[in-house]
């Protein structure tokens, strides 16, 4: 199987994913105007530096958490990406395992069809059989 479209498209969404999670990343710290000096990951403000005096600790506390989740979160889908770019056995195995759940989805809805098609045949033939509605309520 040569063609890889599961797999780019996995990495597509692995992008995308990774621009809303700098999306977040970004919302979740503070100002970068109070941090003035080096910056984190990808120009966000540092997590461990001090937060403006207007912030309260719980805040300080729950935007570090955040941006500590979303910071390891980034660097995971990273690497997956990475091993994606580098690695066509693996881009492989994720094409094909991808590919088997289409599969079977798509074998899923083909027997769902056929069931209500047969369904609808059988349903529409009794009502045949009894006739008018007249003759159906028996007037």
């Amino acid at each position: 199987m040569n063609d890889t479209r599961y797999a780019r498209a996995f990495q597509a969404a692995i992008a995308e994913t990774l621009a809303r999670i700098q999306t977040e990343r970004q919302a979740a710290a503070p100002a970068s105007e109070a941090y003035p000096g080096r910056r984190g990951l990808r120009g966000a403000p540092p997590v461990s530096e001090t937060a403006p005096a207007d912030v309260s600790e719980p805040a300080k506390a729950a935007a570090r958490q955040i941006t500590e989740q979303l910071d390891e979160r980034v660097e995971r889908l990273s690497l997956v990406s990475e091993w994606i770019k580098s690695d066509p056995e693996f881009t492989r195995l994720i094409d094909a395992a991808i590919g088997g759940q289409v599969r079977t989805a798509e074998r899923r809805l083909a027997r769902l069809s056929v069931a209500l098609t047969l369904v609808s045949l059988i349903a529409g033939w009794l009502l045949s059989l009894a006739g008018s509605p007249a003759a159906l309520f028996g007037r």
